[in-house]
């Protein structure tokens, strides 16, 4: 299962919300704007096997892009939106990206020092969240809501790159490829671990109260995208603090009725 089909069933549901702003996305709109993202990636010339790279904080955007690269056949590579631009180059030497998404000018800034120095070619695509956008740049909510769908069969499962932390040296990279086949026919990521922490691993309908995870580390990580997608692939909903403190984590446990925690 994913986004496109609790778009159908319950597309009112939250699907993502920060917990301190308390912007939100429902499946309905995660679908649209996945799918519209996914559309301007296919326009642009990207295709599977290709690599979208993000470099964004605790955002309600990060459930789009996760899911535009995955239902596009892309690499997601997520990366520390906390490194410099000399600390970026070999993750855009690994990835040399076709599509980047960043969350502000100044990591944007970043990525482009960091994809010169590697020597990598300049992405097709380049978005910025937030209201300034730098030259070579466009703004990524307006480019997204012009944007077309791509259509739901021409869709296909995309993987992802993550690395290692690179305190013995330089940051290794971690590749899970792309699998193929349509993304609401596959299974749901570590659904055995899921069962074993508590969480549905049955997709939720109408009247049933979902799973809703709180995520306090950065959604760039390895768990909490991991968890990101498992969660939202049986209709859950996730909950991203922009930063842990334990008094708004009991404060969101509390508002948003959270089941689990990371």
């Amino acid at each position: 299962m994913y986004p496109a089909s609790f778009a159908v069933t319950v597309p009112d549901r939250t699907a993502l919300v920060v917990a301190g702003s308390g912007d939100a996305v429902t499946y309905a709109a995660l679908d649209d704007r996945s799918a519209r993202l996914a559309g301007l990636l296919y326009a642009a010339g990207l295709r599977p096997g290709d690599t979208l790279l993000i470099a964004c904080g605790n955002d309600v955007r990060w459930g789009e892009v996760f899911w535009a690269a995955r239902r596009s056949g892309l690499h997601l590579a997520a990366v520390n939106r906390h490194l410099s631009a000399a600390e970026l180059v070999p993750m855009t030497e690994d990835a040399r990206p076709a599509a980047v998404v960043a969350g502000g000018a100044g990591i944007a800034t970043a990525l482009d020092d960091a994809l010169a120095r590697a020597g990598v070619p300049v992405p097709a695509v380049r978005l910025v969240i937030g209201p300034d956008v730098p030259s070579g740049w466009t703004g990524h909510d307006a480019a997204v809501a012009a944007a077309p769908r791509l259509p739901r069969d021409a869709e296909t499962t995309g993987g992802r790159i993550l690395w290692s932390s690179g305190t013995t040296g330089r940051p290794k990279p971690f590749r899970v490829a792309p699998t193929g086949g349509h993304p609401a026919d596959g299974p749901v990521r570590s659904a055995a671990l899921m069962r074993s922490l508590g969480f549905r691993t049955e997709p939720t309908g109408p009247g049933e109260a979902p799973d809703v995870l709180l995520v306090a580390g950065p959604a760039y990580h390895a768990g909490p995208l991991g968890f990101l997608q498992s969660v939202q692939e049986v209709g859950g909903t996730v909950v991203l603090m922009e930063r842990f403190e334990p008094e708004a984590a009991l404060a969101a446990i509390e508002r948003y009725r959270v089941t689990h925690s990371q």
